[in-house]
């Protein structure tokens, strides 16, 4: 299978799932004899998106019933389909972080007279792609830069158990595959320099000496 016709397998199994083809990442054919393709599927990042496991059983349907076959114009038969869940390598160290963007563009075309409206608007953003608790996301600020700072909280009592830790690495990867949109004052996309590590800033409490 050539890499454009992986492309265009992957394109049909996307529009046949009803999935949005960006979420398939890292498409890659097995190395020969073997005859498969091993390819990444990424959490939603749209308000529209069904959940991953809604997604595995909309493409399941597409293999089993024989979907893709039929409507494919090449001879590309699945006999099986098998999936694994892919696990974030943490740390566990149950810290809050600080994060760090940067934003390519100018400060007075992208955040005007109005950085507090701003700050709070990519916040709401930030929350909606990831699917997390807006209160998660504390101090958010914007310095001339341009440089977009806030702190990633710890989990509640009362929400699911997810560290700010993973969090920051959800947002790491939605960087890097261009899943996160946030706004300029006037509506108009900025350029997110893909976040690193080195953007992800532990905070640890400083314990003082009792005297």
């Amino acid at each position: 299978m050539s890499s454009v016709k992986m492309e265009d397998f992957v394109s049909l199994l996307a529009q046949l799932s009803s999935t949005d083809v960006r979420r398939f990442r890292a498409a890659v054919k097995c190395p020969s004899p073997m005859n498969c393709l091993n390819v990444t599927l990424r959490p939603p990042f749209l308000e529209s998106h069904l959940s991953n496991s809604y997604t595995i059983q909309s493409i399941s349907r597409v293999v089993n019933q024989k979907i893709l076959k039929a409507s494919s114009s090449s001879q590309a038969i699945i006999s099986s389909f098998n999936y694994t869940v892919v696990q974030r390598n943490l740390t566990g160290d149950g810290h809050a972080r600080k994060v760090i963007m940067d934003i390519e563009s100018l400060y007075q075309a992208v955040v005007g007279d109005n950085s507090s409206h701003l700050e709070t608007k990519w916040a709401e953003s930030i929350a909606s792609t990831l699917r997390i608790d807006i209160r998660r996301i504390k101090k958010p600020s914007v310095a001339r830069g341009i440089i977009y700072n806030f702190t990633v909280t710890l989990p509640f009592e009362e929400e699911p158990a997810l560290s700010a830790e993973e969090i920051t690495l959800m947002l790491l990867e939605s960087t890097k595959y261009g899943e996160l949109t946030l706004l300029g004052e006037k509506g108009q996309p900025v350029n997110i320099s893909p976040l690193t590590y080195d953007n992800l800033v532990e905070l640890q409490v400083i314990k003082g000496k009792r005297k």
